[in-house]
């Protein structure tokens, strides 16, 4: 496992007024400054002793939940403390260039105890988020520096993308109670079930989904031509459908994606399936083509 170093804006003070003081006692000669220099290298010493057990008496795991674009990832960061001693200040952090991401912190594990917390990582956009590996971090005692160990090989998640506001205009408060849903006419739908009262204030048909009557989301998009902020919105609006799915209907979920060139023609990609549908949602990008029609 890779050891890093990096020195704090304290530690470099630190360093350089030890390195002066050394200069200075070698030239005069002073006992005094002897002494205090040889105190300065100890506590040096013991920075680098304590944090190197620390870091290397801890076992990391991470247990992967799901990651929603602009909430926190649902996973657990577990640390385990393998020594015969206390452990303080750790820091859990995802690496990639050179720099960490925080993920959860440890204040403290006594000797053989497991801890697991929420992480603490929010990833702002959908798609795939990489990192080069997990790192291990301390600055105890001290704060002079942070020990850094790293563990793993590269890898890779997908992110999903974030649900869509609701909106009042689009979704209006049914009388018939809590069964019903307004949203936009997809494919497949019965034209019988277009509240046409709506219809006519909007720029597409909505229809109400109704708990018993349609239960599978079956949402369709036509990316090609779309911009990048239109997509984005009509893709929170599809995930919003998606989430809002019972568990046991998760297999019935199909998603269409209309690809290719050509204004009324297309080669159409179909998704079954909850969390197929959701990772093809968050891996989409745009596709430059002809202007969709509504982009139903």
């Amino acid at each position: 496992m890779k050891r890093l170093l990096r020195l704090s804006v304290a530690g470099r003070w630190y360093v350089a007024f030890t390195l002066g003081l050394g200069f200075a006692a070698i030239a005069s000669a002073n006992n005094a400054l002897y002494l205090i220099e040889s105190l300065l290298l100890s506590a040096i010493l013991l920075s680098g002793v304590l944090s190197e057990k620390f870091v290397h008496s801890v076992e990391l795991r991470i247990l992967r939940g799901q990651a929603i674009a602009g909430k926190r990832v649902g996973d657990l960061v577990e640390l385990t403390n393998r020594g015969k001693t206390p452990v303080f200040c750790i820091e859990i952090c995802e690496w990639q260039r050179g720099q960490g991401m925080p993920l959860a912190y440890f204040p403290r594990l006594d000797p053989g105890e497991t801890l697991r917390l929420p992480s603490l990582q929010i990833l702002p956009l959908r798609g795939r988020h990489s990192w080069s590996s997990l790192a291990v971090v301390t600055r105890y005692p001290f704060g002079l520096a942070r020990k850094i160990r790293l563990q793993g090989v590269p890898s890779e998640r997908i992110v999903w993308p974030s649900p869509a506001t609701p909106k009042s205009a689009r979704e209006p408060q049914s009388p018939r109670g809590s069964d019903d849903r307004i949203r936009p006419f997809a494919p497949g739908d019965d034209f019988r079930s277009i509240v046409w009262t709506l219809s006519s204030k909007e720029p597409e048909p909505l229809v109400r989904a109704r708990a018993g009557g349609n239960p599978a989301a079956r949402p369709f998009l036509d990316p090609r031509g779309l911009a990048e902020p239109d997509l984005e919105a009509r893709i929170s609006e599809i995930a919003k459908t998606l989430y809002e799915t019972a568990p046991e209907e998760a297999s019935a979920v199909t998603l269409t994606l209309l690809r290719g060139a050509g204004e009324d023609t297309g080669t159409r990609q179909v998704t079954r399936g909850l969390e197929r549908s959701l990772d093809a949602l968050a891996l989409l990008k745009p596709e430059p083509g002809p202007a969709p029609g509504g982009g139903r």
